[in-house]
């Protein structure tokens, strides 16, 4: 099993413990993780070069390189060359796109005029992806205005945009109340890579019985569309069937890497070790 995690997490780990960025890669390395799951703009801000030299200081490779687009308003977002040079020069295979979001939820003819811009720069940066040997993702983006928050959109981008392929993220569809299981059905021809990312579940009205610390404890809060209420959670703490999942795809053939995600925990190091102990069954 190829294990990737955040490097957003390592990074929070890094402040929660004061400790050196070096220090939390040498102890996810020997974890069993290999490689990290990087955002576009954490590599502008760090640097290509540096953080290449930091990665390769210990053997870590990327797993995918993710970056929001505001192709909505403006489908000539020119980021995308730099996506593209970004997963070169680091080595990543995949990159995963966050095409925009709408800006209106209530304008419908709004809504359709931000889709045509937004499949517009998807199909333009998949092309180029294609053509430099990287392969473009979406994943199943967990937000009322995002046009990926279901399997139905995330089947109209792949139906419009022959090169797009699926991150499929085991956490999000319970977000629009889907249930994942199903999903990965609909989508598992063309999963590509994992985002294993485990929730807990409190119905609004057991949240409302949840005190503050208690809330707190939990780590950070999201309410759902269907009204229940999403806590963070470490891989296998949770209610999404992980193991389910993951021995499909591995029964499969599935050749791809699994993130560990889960934004928003309490304690960043705890996630990271317990994580990949349930998944390596260490």
């Amino acid at each position: 099993m190829k294990l990737s995690v955040f490097f957003h997490h390592l990074e929070s780990w890094e402040r929660e413990k004061k400790v050196s960025i070096d220090e939390v890669l040498e102890s996810t390395k020997a974890l069993g993780i290999d490689y990290v799951e990087l955002d576009m703009a954490d590599v502008a801000r760090i640097g290509k070069e540096n953080l290449k030299k930091l990665l390769d200081r210990h053997k870590m490779k990327v797993s995918s390189i993710y970056c929001f687009y505001n192709w909505n308003a403006d489908p000539e977002d020119f980021k995308e060359y730099e996506h593209i040079e970004q997963a070169k020069l680091l080595g990543s295979k995949k990159i995963m796109i966050i095409p925009g979001f709408y800006s209106d939820l209530e304008d419908e003819e709004k809504k359709k005029i931000e889709l045509a811009n937004m499949l517009k720069g998807m199909k333009k940066l998949c092309e180029r992806a294609k053509s430099e040997g990287i392969i473009p993702t979406i994943e199943d983006f967990d937000s009322e205005d995002s046009p990926i928050r279901n399997v139905e959109g995330m089947k109209l981008f792949l139906d419009e945009v022959e090169e797009l392929r699926v991150a499929f993220d085991t956490g999000n569809f319970l977000y629009s109340g889907e249930e994942v299981k199903l999903a990965f059905e609909e989508l598992k021809e063309k999963i590509v890579h994992v985002h294993l990312k485990d929730r807990k579940l409190k119905t609004a009205k057991e949240d409302l019985q949840l005190t503050n610390e208690q809330k707190e404890m939990l780590g950070e809060r999201k309410p759902a569309m269907t009204g229940d209420v999403m806590y963070s959670a470490y891989v296998g703490e949770g209610m999404i069937p992980i193991k389910e999942i993951v021995n499909k795809l591995e029964e499969s053939g599935f050749e791809g890497i699994f993130a560990i995600e889960h934004f928003g925990v309490t304690d960043y190091q705890k996630a990271v070790e317990a994580s990949a102990r349930y998944l390596l069954d260490k």
